[in-house]
């Protein structure tokens, strides 16, 4: 905005007075000046028409040309306000560019004096995260140890063989029972014999 304003203050200006009351009207919207300009005009034909049918000195050409002369002076004030008024208009886009520039000049210094404050907070915070997902780590890798260490690692008892049910049931040995029970009432009638026949001690002797 504030190019555009300056880029067309400085052409205007570098136009001549007949240029610039002809060039304003299409480039600034200015109904007073359209209308001076207009009424300009029609003076101008008025006096053209009025100096055929009168001469010099009648009073309706003394008349026209005093109007028009004070149209002349009202367009060349009213030109002169248009131009200040873009001055003007461009001298406050350009104030309020250095003030926003201000702005933003200001807004950066606090953000990078923040930026300094507040980069120790962010490297501990982002040191505090590192630990927690390392901690997380740690846990589940404990928890897991602690579940392959319940798990059997092998059996114990190695099992040579398969057990299977005998072809057929075993028979009781009977003869083979009898004769342990012989041989323990052999053994049990020789101990009874023993003690029986043994020879009493002779207490005077």
């Amino acid at each position: 905005e504030l190019v555009k304003q300056s880029t067309l203050l400085d052409k205007l200006k570098s136009l001549k007075y007949e240029e610039l009351v002809q060039v304003l009207p299409t480039t600034v919207s200015d109904t007073l000046l359209s209308s001076l300009l207009e009424q300009m005009a029609v003076a101008g034909q008025s006096l053209v028409v009025r100096q055929k049918e009168y001469g010099p000195g009648h009073a309706e050409i003394i008349k026209l040309k005093s109007q028009i002369e004070d149209l002349q002076d009202r367009i060349t004030k009213r030109v002169a306000g248009i131009l200040t008024s873009l001055e003007a208009r461009a001298a406050a886009v350009e104030t309020n560019l250095v003030l926003l520039q201000a702005e933003v000049d200001k807004a950066t210094a606090n953000d990078l004096d923040n930026a300094r404050r507040w980069r120790p907070y962010f490297d501990k915070k982002r040191e505090l995260e590192e630990l927690q997902r390392f901690r997380q780590i740690l846990t589940m890798k404990i928890a897991s140890e602690k579940v392959d260490s319940s798990l059997p690692k092998s059996a114990l008892v190695e099992i040579m063989d398969a057990a299977a049910p005998p072809l057929r049931p075993a028979a009781p040995n009977r003869p083979r029972a009898t004769a342990l029970i012989a041989l323990g009432v052999l053994l049990d009638l020789a101990g009874w014999l023993l003690v029986r026949w043994r020879p009493m001690p002779n207490p005077l002797g």
